[in-house]
Order: C-alpha cells, then sequence, then structure tokens
C-alpha cells in the first residue's frame, strides 16, 4: 500500500511539470537520459515528495515544481554534471543523502573492494575505456610491468583484484571498445601476458580472444622483411664461394613500413560526440550538420591539423632512425617522441575542436561542449600515445631484423639505445 501511495505521489509530481521538459535529454554524469527518468532515478528516492515547497541556503523558497524545472534541470545539470546529491548537499537547507550513500555502498560491490587507487610512477600509461560521455571510466594502467584494473565515476575507484572480477571487467572494456582493446593486445606485451594467464580456463581464454589474433598489416610487413632478410642471410652461409665468412647485409630501412596514424577512429570520436552533443537540442542532426558543414570541418582538423602535425614529428624521427641504421651507426629509441609534444597538439585541437561546437541559444550557461571537447581530446591523446608506442615496436622488430642488438643504458625512461653488430 505504502509503495503503491508513492508512485502515485510522483506521477502527481510530474503531472504538474512541463511535459516537453520531460521528455527532453538530461546529461547524468556523462549518461545521456530524459529528463523525467532522470527524476524517477535520482531525484525522486532523495527529496521530501510530500512538501509542496524547497528552502534554498541562500534563502530562497521556491516551489517543488520550479526547483525540479528550473534549478535542477539547469543548474544541476551544468554546474554539477547532473550529480544531484552534490547539488543537493550545497544548495538544500534540509538535506539526508542516506539512502544515496546505501545505493553507492551496493553499487561498489559490483567489481572487487571499495579501494584508494595506488600510487602510480609518473611513467604510468592509462588506458580509458568510456562508457558514457565524462564516465563512468573502466581504466587499464601499465606500470613497472604491472597492469592494474579499476573502474571510476564520480564517487569510486573500484580497483579489481579477485580472477572473477578481472574476468568480468575485461569483457566490459572490450564490449565497450574492441578497437583499442585489440591495439592493446597487439602491441603491449604486459597487457598480452596478463590476458595469457586465463589460458587454463580454456572456455573464458578462447571468448576474450575471439577476434584480436589476427594478424595487422604492420605485423605482416615486418614478417615478411625478417623472413627477406634470414632468407638473404642462409643463402650467404649455404655458399660455397663464402668461405666459412657470412657477408654484410646490405641495410635500406624502409619509411613506408611505419604505419601511419589512426585518423578514422579520432574522426569517428568526433562525430559521435559532435552528435550527443546536437542532439540535446535538435531532432534532425542531419540538417543541423549539413547547415554547419560539421563534418567537412571535423575531416579538417583531424586531416589538415592533428595528422600532419603528427606525421611531420613521425616522419622527422624515423627519418633519423633510418639515417642511422642506413649508415651503420648507433641509436637512440626515443619513447616520448610524441609525448614532448603532446601539450601543443591538443592545445591547438582544443581550439579547432570549439568551431564544431555551436551553442544554439544566447545562455551559454547550459553550454555542455567543453564536456564533449574534454572528453575527445582525451580519447585522441590515448590514439596518439598508442601510435607513439606502435612506431617504436615497430621500429625495434626492424632494428632486430638489421642485426642490432640493446646496449646498456643507464637511462632507460626516455630512450632505448641500440648498437649494430659487428
Amino acid at each position: 500500500m505504502e509503495i503503491k501511495a508513492e508512485e502515485k505521489l510522483k506521477e502527481k509530481i510530474l503531472n504538474t511539470l512541463d511535459p516537453i521538459l520531460l521528455t527532453k535529454p538530461f546529461i547524468c554524469r556523462g549518461k545521456d537520459m530524459l529528463f523525467k527518468n532522470y527524476l524517477l532515478e535520482e531525484v525522486f528516492p532523495y527529496i521530501d515528495l510530500i512538501s509542496e515547497t524547497v528552502s534554498l541556503k541562500e534563502g530562497y523558497v521556491l516551489s517543488l515544481k520550479e526547483f525540479l524545472e528550473q534549478s535542477v534541470f539547469y543548474t544541476c545539470q551544468n554546474r554539477y554534471k547532473g550529480d544531484f546529491i552534490d547539488f543537493a548537499q550545497d544548495v538544500l537547507i534540509s538535506f539526508d543523502d542516506k539512502k544515496y550513500k546505501e545505493k553507492k555502498k551496493k553499487e561498489g560491490k559490483r567489481f572487487g573492494e571499495n579501494d584508494e587507487i595506488s600510487r602510480f610512477s609518473e611513467n604510468a600509461k592509462k588506458y580509458p575505456f568510456f562508457e558514457n560521455v565524462e564516465g563512468p571510466i573502466y581504466y587499464i594502467v601499465i606500470d613497472r610491468g604491472e597492469v592494474s584494473f579499476y573502474y571510476k565515476d564520480s564517487k569510486f575507484d573500484l580497483v579489481m583484484h579477485t580472477d572473477n572480477d578481472i574476468k568480468e571487467f575485461l569483457w566490459k572494456i572490450k564490449e565497450l571498445d574492441f578497437d583499442l582493446f585489440k591495439k592493446l593486445y597487439e602491441i603491449n606485451p604486459v597487457f598480452k601476458d596478463r590476458i595469457d594467464k586465463f589460458k587454463e580456463d580454456k572456455e573464458f581464454y578462447e571468448e576474450i580472444l575471439k577476434g584480436l589474433r589476427t594478424m595487422s598489416s604492420f605485423d605482416l610487413a615486418i614478417e615478411n622483411t625478417i623472413e627477406a632478410i634470414t632468407g638473404i642471410i642462409n643463402q650467404v652461409e649455404s655458399d660455397p664461394f663464402c668461405s666459412g665468412k657470412v657477408k654484410t647485409v646490405k641495410k635500406d630501412f624502409d619509411l613506408d613500413s611505419i604505419p601511419k596514424f589512426d585518423t578514422d577512429t579520432c574522426l569517428k570520436t568526433v562525430i559521435s560526440k559532435c552528435t550527443s552533443y546536437y542532439s540535446e537540442f535538435f531532432s534532425d542532426i542531419d540538417q543541423v550538420f549539413m547547415d554547419n558543414n560539421i563534418n567537412e570541418k571535423a575531416d579538417y582538423i583531424i586531416d589538415e591539423i592533428l595528422f600532419k602535425t603528427i606525421d611531420k614529428l613521425s616522419y622527422n624521427y624515423v627519418s633519423g632512425i633510418a639515417n642511422s641504421v642506413n649508415n651503420d651507426l648507433e641509436l637512440d629509441i626515443n619513447e616520448t617522441f610524441l609525448n614532448d609534444e603532446l601539450d601543443s597538439i591538443m592545445d591547438s585541437l582544443k581550439v579547432n575542436l570549439k568551431k564544431l561546437f555551436i551553442y544554439p541559444y544566447r545562455n551559454k550557461e547550459a553550454d555542455s561542449s567543453e564536456s564533449y571537447i574534454s572528453i575527445i581530446c582525451e580519447a585522441i591523446e590515448n590514439q596518439i600515445l598508442f601510435y607513439e608506442q606502435l612506431v617504436n615496436s615497430t621500429i625495434e622488430r626492424m632494428l632486430v631484423a638489421y642485426g642490432y642488438v640493446l646496449r646498456g643504458s643507464e637511462d632507460a625512461q626516455k630512450t632505448t639505445e641500440f648498437k649494430p653488430t659487428l
């Protein structure tokens, strides 16, 4: 009886609100949902539904209707990213978040323990998998040869500890971003080794590896190069006129063997976030894109600005490597040749991305474009760092094929030193 009465009260309150407003999208901690659903799930369980007024700390008393339609829809959504609890704690005179804490405590048991994240070193690499705009985020952190998994939202950092938690986590991130998961598996041996630890669980291991074992084009190119060089060496060694001496293999470092930066994924990320942004205001997204040349502008930003910058930095770096190889010189692998310029690249990208997000109203208070731009930049930054690793891992394999050996180095954080064999 009590439950039915509460449901009727919720319905009564909803009937007093603007029906058009209830059908508008609302961003709650990065998750898009209808404002009506947001009220039912995130607001009504934590406020006094019986009272027809709401008292604010600033001294104002609002009707419940005004509070929900104005303060919650606009202020809570834009200043607090839809986090009603933070908003309510700041603005309401009387607010008890006990129910919310109990709810989050239960949710916190989805993965592992509710722990604080261990302190990682400055060189730790983070790979985020986004469930929604602004979170929650599923992180893979690779630091000092170890892999850590954790889930993060506005309230919790949940670390994965048990095998079952990690398995569930791996399923989730593979579903969220298969391309990123696949790249990480292909180019990062630490992550690959962590997955390989589940080999004994054959059913899980075979399923999680589905779609990951296809050899990429650059892997095929490297393998072909190694086979060709091995063939030459074998031929020379078997030459009866060689007198037991192996002739020097001619080195010609092939710049075309270095993979290109993945602009397609970056462009898809930009278009996806632009679509989410404009869906807040318009129903005909295709028309909005056409009127504002969004596709053309996005293409230009990714190809003419981002790609050309990264391509130039990569070409200069790889050309230096090629010169050393072709002249039998010692060389250094710079693990941060893109990371060193990352701030400059991202600053330029942010400036240009703002041209894609055109707020349709004069009042800019409700403009959520900065949130979308931040998510785009974080995703593209991740792509850049992935590409940096990809280039260097390709170069290292080519160096091995050319007979280079690793030279001891006291400072192995930024460079890996190689020298040619005699």
